[in-house]
């Protein structure tokens, strides 16, 4: 009995080896752009003459835009609040979208990413529980 379970440890061990060095969680993230569409589902680029940067959001798969109300997951939240992480150049933005609309000049944005899945929110621990949204602005 107590080589069964020394032998199903050891197996459970080289899966989870298996899983890490494979990237098991891997996923991608969607970019919007005036480019050509890419694999990459949850992003867009932003084309000249764009309005404003809730314009822009409308436009990325995954999020959800309600009058000045973002949404990435949904309701359910560790911080009593909906809206996502937002990150400018990937440095988290505290101001959040009011903060966001009155800083950035749509002008200036180059691409804007979405990261839903819990391998690209790693990083950002419990802020990014409701997703994040990466804008990114040119030089």
């Amino acid at each position: 009995m107590f080589l069964r379970q020394g032998i199903l440890k050891v197996i459970i061990l080289i899966f989870i080896a298996i899983c890490l060095a494979s990237g098991c969680t891997s996923s991608k993230v969607r970019t919007v752009s005036g480019e050509e569409p890419q694999n990459n589902m949850r992003s867009i680029n932003a084309i000249k003459g764009e309005v404003s940067i809730l314009n822009m959001l409308q436009r990325v798969p995954g999020i959800s835009v309600r009058g000045n109300m973002v949404r990435v997951f949904g309701p359910n939240s560790f911080s009593n609040t909906s809206e996502p992480l937002f990150l400018i150049n990937g440095v988290a933005y505290s101001g959040g979208l009011s903060g966001i609309l009155g800083s950035i000049n749509p002008e200036d944005v180059k691409s804007i990413e979405v990261y839903k899945t819990p391998t690209e929110l790693g990083l950002y621990g419990a802020r990014g529980a409701n997703g994040a949204i990466n804008i990114i602005l040119r030089n």
